[in-house]
């Protein structure tokens, strides 16, 4: 019923305004999370009576944590990668203003998705958390959320890129007095200095809780000779008549996901 390009417009923020014939649109940034903006537009036309409008515009953020249901060793410093094939676990953090991101996170609704495709049945009010399931395609995965409160009012979305890794394994010492030697991993050579040693492989980022659970199994060879160890994730290294060499490998899999495998191997010598 108005011609807005011949009326004059006059935006407010905040109490500051600008005005314009025809000044249609209106664009600003917001302040933090949390802080409302107050917009206001009065229309002036050439003709019929002034019109107004308020609207309240309150940005939200969130921060979207992931954490990887892979295993690593006890004093392993880094934080567990996506192994192929993995579960991990997508949690949102909405930061509603400046030091309150938790209070309020469990009253908006959440709708989740992998590559864009909606996950219903993990998506809903207050389901801050999403399980990703295993993918069976090495393809790098893009997880969305998107939180709004119940009545439409506050909204916000997030994007993140998760791109599995190959799960791998590493042979370390283990010795009666200080246990397993994380800080250095034996490399391709091995001199066995006593008479025997005990050596441990070690999975990092399969799908497992413990190295010897039954989500593990393990295939010791000397010299491509199977030791038929029965899955055992420690190899007794003994010293041979006089001096020598052998090949040691170790296969290591996970015999409930096809795509988590690894396997190692080193000469060790004997003097």
């Amino acid at each position: 019923s108005t011609n807005l390009d011949t009326a004059t417009i006059v935006w407010s923020l905040n109490g500051k305004s600008t005005r314009g014939i025809g000044k249609k649109n209106f664009s600003f940034i917001t302040a933090g999370a949390g802080v409302a903006s107050n917009i206001n537009v009065t229309i002036f036309p050439l003709e019929g009576d002034v019109i107004e409008k308020e609207i309240v515009i309150t940005p939200l953020d969130v921060d979207l944590i992931w954490n990887a249901q892979t295993y690593t060793h006890p004093f392993y410093e880094g934080k567990a990668a996506y192994g192929y094939g993995s579960v991990v676990n997508v949690t949102a953090f909405p930061q509603f203003s400046q030091g309150d991101m938790l209070s309020q996170s469990k009253n908006l609704v959440y709708k989740w998705s992998i590559n864009g495709g909606f996950m219903r049945d993990s998506s809903g009010f207050g389901k801050t958390s999403f399980n990703v399931p295993a993918q069976r395609i090495l393809l790098p995965i893009i997880i969305g959320v998107e939180g709004s409160s119940l009545d439409g009012t506050l909204r916000t979305k997030k994007e993140i890129t998760l791109e599995a890794v190959r799960p791998k394994m590493l042979i370390y010492e283990n010795t009666p007095l200080y246990g397993i030697l994380y800080q250095k991993a034996i490399g391709q050579n091995y001199e066995l200095l006593e008479n025997e040693r005990v050596i441990s492989a070690i999975p990092y980022f399969f799908s497992t809780v413990a190295r010897n659970s039954p989500t593990m199994e393990y295939v010791w060879q000397l010299n491509d000779r199977d030791l038929g160890l029965e899955n055992a994730s420690d190899l007794t290294l003994s010293r041979a008549a006089g001096a020598g060499s052998s090949q040691i490998s170790v296969r290591a899999r996970n015999p409930f996901n096809s795509l988590q495998n690894s396997s190692a191997e080193f000469n060790v010598t004997y003097k």
